[in-house]
């Protein structure tokens, strides 16, 4: 077998076990998810792994020799988290059962020839209506060869077209001040990150992945630099700290963390798709244990990783050339008409659901290949 290094040799241990999903394997030897989910790529490209559709692993041949073996996985090397913790992967008194987002997948595909993997984060419960499905007509008209991977809940409309990964909801521990019992919560930021990693770690992706939302559509033809082309909203500082709410707070704790790393704070998160690097999102859920904190993601990833060019800033509003924010359910027709003719994309909230579905029923009646 290929000399492997020693925490390749941990995870090969763990499927000798018989442990042959990403949790069970981070559970078995103690590192982090987004690490076990990186080396088993890397076991994969050195062909002693391979992954299953289902996102489950076995090895292709025995694995013998000394490279292959540790006496105890426990023993091997521990990933520490920021300050020395580690990620918790299951909320308190769950240590011994995996995670509830084991993979007992329905639908899930193969990697096409598609050059890029449409990542979309899932939560039914949150969206209005019927987003989703006229979200993905958006990228069905303008912007077709993409392989299309949901996280989260399913609709019954979901056609074979759609990579569909179950996940019930990611929770982390709620910060209490030091508090003797602390609770568990789906903190939204997080749970989108744990979406992202499930789909890197089960599903069969191969090249860039664009990351968006049931909410953000294309209003016209575009290109990859469309979506690659950096865009920022403003500084994380700008956080009106007077508003005590989940996002203010995330957005507050970023810049924090960005500046102990002495890198910039600007806020990347526009509410528009973005192009990332899978082994570079890995990094970074590993080096900011984003999967167990409220953050902003993309304003990690990208203060770490800039994007090329000169960044645009994006407001979503009158002036904007690129973004249309609907945050109204009465947006004049006028308004309407000078968003479908002069932006790119289009995003929107509850209040502004209603404007935003009669302009999409009407440009985008003709069912997409993601339904049934």
């Amino acid at each position: 077998m290929e000399n492997l290094t020693e925490k390749e040799t941990a995870v090969v241990t763990a499927i000798q076990a018989g442990n042959n999903t990403v949790d069970s394997i981070t559970t078995t030897i103690g590192f982090k998810k987004a690490s076990v989910a990186t080396l088993i790529g890397s076991l994969v490209k050195k062909s002693i792994v391979v992954k299953s559709d289902d996102g489950t692993v076995q090895l292709i041949a025995p694995a013998t020799g000394p490279q292959a073996i540790i006496s105890d996985p426990q023993q091997s090397i521990q990933d520490p988290g920021p300050n020395g913790s580690e990620i918790v992967t299951t909320a308190p008194g769950t240590e011994n059962e995996p995670e509830n987002n084991s993979p007992d997948l329905e639908n899930v595909q193969a990697a096409t020839s598609h050059p890029y993997t449409l990542i979309i984060p899932y939560l039914k419960a949150g969206a209005s209506s019927t987003e989703l499905k006229l979200a993905l007509r958006t990228w069905e008209k303008h912007f077709p060869d993409i392989r299309v991977v949901v996280v989260g809940d399913r609709e019954e409309w979901f056609s074979d077209q759609i990579t569909y990964i179950p996940h019930t909801g990611h929770h982390i521990i709620k910060s209490c001040n030091g508090c003797a019992a602390p609770q568990t919560e789906q903190h939204p930021q997080a749970d989108s990150t744990h979406k992202l990693l499930t789909a890197l770690a089960i599903a069969d992706i191969d090249g860039p992945i664009i990351l968006s939302n049931d909410d953000i559509f294309l209003l016209r033809d575009i290109t990859i630099e469309d979506i690659s082309q950096g865009k920022y909203f403003n500084d994380l500082r700008d956080a009106d700290t007077s508003k005590q709410t989940r996002f203010n707070r995330a957005q507050i704790d970023t810049a924090d963390l960005l500046e102990i790393s002495h890198m910039p704070t600007i806020r990347y998160g526009t509410h528009t798709p973005v192009l990332l690097d899978p082994h570079k999102v890995l990094d970074i859920i590993d080096r900011y244990d984003a999967t167990e904190r409220g953050l902003l993601f993309t304003s990690l990833y990208f203060n770490n990783y800039p994007p090329e060019g000169q960044p645009v800033k994006i407001t979503g509003g009158q002036n904007d050339t690129i973004l249309a924010s609907i945050y109204r359910a009465d947006v004049p027709p006028s308004v309407l008409e000078e968003v479908r003719n002069n932006r790119i994309f289009m995003n929107c909230n509850d209040a502004g659901w209603p404007s935003v579905r009669e302009l999409l029923r009407n440009d985008y009646r003709t069912k997409s290949r993601f339904e049934i």
